[in-house]
C-alpha cells in the first residue's frame, strides 16, 4: 500500500457544521499542522439522536477509515448521541490496536480529553456575588436530570450558599436551552415577583440572549436592571448588544493537548495519566457591566450578520434551483455535465466525489438492494475551486484511492469525508480540503444534503426505466 508523506490522524464526529465542533477540529487540524500530520475528518451530518433509518446511511462514512494508515484516531463523543455508534468505533479502532483519543466523554477503553467547565461557572457565580454585590440572583438552568444542566444549578447553589444566600424554589428556572421554554422561564421569573432579581445567571448563552429580550420588552436594561450571564460562547453571544458574559473552551489548548497525546502514543512511550483535561476561559463582558457598551462594534456585527444572511439566502436559492433543475434528469450519468454550476459558493480548494461503481451503471437495478459494496468505486467527479472541474469516471478500490490524495493533503493538509446515501444505504462520499479561514461549512453541508437526494432520486427513476424496459422485453 502506497504511503502518505506524514502519518494520519482521524477525526470522528457528528455536525462538524455547528459550534463548537467546528472550532474543535480547526484547532486540532492546525496543531496537527504544525506538528507534521496529516488529518482525515469523518462527519456525520446527524448526531444519531432521532434513531430514524436514515441515521445508518450517515454513519456508513465511518466505514471508510483506513486503520492501516492511521497512527491516532480521535472521536468527538459528545456530538455522536447513539452511544453504541461511539463504542463500535472505539472498539473496532481498539481491534486495529489504534490509540483513541475520546474528547469531552470519558470512555473506559479510550484516553480521554475533558472539559473543566464546572470550575469556569463557578467563577462566573462568584463573580456576580463579590464583584457586583449581587444577592437576590435567579437561575435559568436547561431540562431537568440533564448531567450539565442539574451540575450547574447544583454549583449554583453550593456557591450561594457559600455566601449564606439561600436559594428559593421560585429563583430556578427551566429554559430547555433554547429560546421558547426560555422565555417562559424568564416571564415566570417577572409575574412571580414585584420587582426582577438583580442577576440572572443562565445555563448557556442562548438562554441568556432570550432573558435579556424578555427583561427588554419588560422595559427592564441590561446590566443597568438586571444583570444577565451566559456560558458556553455561542456565535450569536458575540454580536449581540450587550455582548454576554460567558465562558468558552480553549480551543487552541484542545488542539495543543490532542496532538501531545497523539505524539506520545506515536513514540511508543506510556501517558503519564489516562486523560487530560483542559479549562474554559471566563470573558466579563457588557451583560454584567464590566465592559462600556460599545455601539460602533454593534454596528458592524449587524451589517456583518446582514452580509451573511444575504449570502445564505443566496445559497439557498442555488441550493433549490439545484434541487429542481437536476432531479429532471432520468440517468445519474448525465448529472455530472451540470453539477459545477451549483458549486461556486462553497469555497473548497478541492473537491472529489466518489460513487459506487454498481450505482452508475444502468444494466440493473441497484436501490432495492441491502446495501452497496464500497469495494468498488468509482471517482466520478473532481473540481478544484476556480479551476477545473473535470469527469474521471476513474475505478478504483477505495482503499487505494484514499492513499491517492497526496496533492489534496498537499494543499490544505486535511481532507474531510461525508457520506452519500439514499436513506439508510450509502452508495458514495465526497472528499473535500478547503482552508478553514475561507470555507463555508454550512453551504458545503446544505450541497452535499442535496446531492444525496438528487442522486437518489435520479437512481429511482433510472430504477424505474430499466424494470420498464425489463417488462416491455419480456412482454415482446
Amino acid at each position: 500500500m502506497e504511503s502518505l508523506k506524514k502519518p494520519v490522524i482521524a477525526i470522528c464526529l457528528a455536525k462538524l457544521q455547528w459550534e463548537p465542533q467546528g472550532s474543535i477540529v480547526r484547532a486540532i487540524c492546525h496543531e496537527a499542522e504544525l506538528n507534521n500530520y496529516y488529518v482525515q475528518i469523518f462527519n456525520m451530518n446527524d448526531d444519531m439522536f432521532d434513531g430514524v433509518f436514515s441515521e445508518n446511511g450517515e454513519k456508513a462514512v465511518l466505514d471508510l477509515i483506513t486503520y492501516e494508515r492511521l497512527c491516532a484516531l480521535v472521536v468527538m463523543s459528545e456530538t455522536i448521541k447513539d452511544r453504541s455508534v461511539v463504542d463500535e468505533l472505539i472498539q473496532r479502532t481498539a481491534k486495529h490496536k489504534i490509540p483513541v483519543i475520546s474528547v469531552d466523554r470519558s470512555h473506559d477503553e479510550a484516553y480521554n480529553v475533558v472539559f473543566d467547565w464546572e470550575a469556569a461557572f463557578e467563577e462566573i457565580v462568584r463573580h456576580v456575588v463579590e464583584v457586583h454585590n449581587c444577592r437576590n440572583i435567579n437561575f435559568l438552568a436547561g431540562i431537568k436530570n440533564n448531567y450539565f444542566s442539574d451540575k450547574r444549578e447544583q454549583i449554583f447553589k453550593d456557591v450561594l450558599d457559600s455566601y449564606g444566600i439561600h436559594v428559593k424554589h421560585d429563583q430556578i428556572g427551566y429554559g430547555g436551552f433554547w429560546e421558547w421554554p426560555a422565555r417562559q422561564a424568564v416571564e415566570g421569573f417577572l409575574e412571580n415577583n414585584k420587582k426582577p432579581p438583580e442577576a440572572i445567571i443562565c445555563a448557556n448563552d442562548l438562554m441568556a440572549v432570550t432573558a435579556i429580550d424578555v427583561l427588554s420588552e419588560h422595559g427592564y436594561s441590561v446590566p443597568e436592571d438586571v444583570i444577565v450571564t451566559g456560558f458556553d460562547m455561542m456565535e450569536l453571544g458575540q454580536y449581540y448588544t450587550p455582548r454576554l458574559t460567558t465562558a468558552a473552551y480553549k480551543f487552541k489548548e484542545i488542539g495543543q493537548n490532542i496532538m501531545k497525546v497523539a505524539s506520545i502514543f506515536l513514540s511508543g512511550k506510556k501517558l503519564a495519566n489516562e486523560q487530560e483535561v483542559v479549562g474554559y476561559t471566563c470573558h466579563y463582558r457588557e451583560s454584567c457591566g464590566c465592559a462600556k457598551r460599545d455601539y460602533i462594534r454593534a454596528n458592524k456585527a449587524l451589517l456583518s450578520i446582514y452580509g451573511q444572511y444575504s449570502k445564505n439566502l443566496d445559497h439557498m436559492d442555488v441550493m433549490c434551483t439545484m434541487l429542481e433543475q437536476l432531479t429532471q434528469y432520468r440517468r445519474v450519468a448525465d448529472i455530472a455535465d451540470h453539477l459545477h454550476r451549483f458549486m461556486y459558493d462553497i469555497k473548497y480548494t478541492e473537491l472529489k466525489i466518489c460513487v459506487c461503481e454498481e450505482f452508475l451503471q444502468h444494466e440493473h437495478t441497484v436501490l432495492d438492494k441491502e446495501s452497496f459494496l464500497l469495494d468498488n468505486m468509482v471517482e466520478w467527479i473532481d473540481v478544484q475551486f476556480e479551476k477545473q472541474y473535470k469527469t474521471i469516471m476513474q475505478p478504483f478500490h477505495f482503499r487505494e484511492q484514499l492513499a491517492q490524495m497526496q496533492s489534496m493533503y498537499d494543499r490544505e493538509n486535511q481532507i474531510m469525508f461525508s457520506p452519500l446515501h439514499a436513506n439508510d444505504k450509502m452508495f458514495g462520499y465526497a472528499a473535500v480540503s478547503y482552508n478553514w479561514d475561507h470555507a463555508n461549512r454550512h453551504r458545503f453541508y446544505e450541497f452535499v444534503m442535496n446531492l444525496g437526494v438528487i442522486l437518489s432520486v435520479v437512481r429511482k427513476k433510472e430504477d424505474e426505466d430499466i424494470k420498464r424496459e425489463q417488462l416491455e422485453n419480456n412482454l415482446s
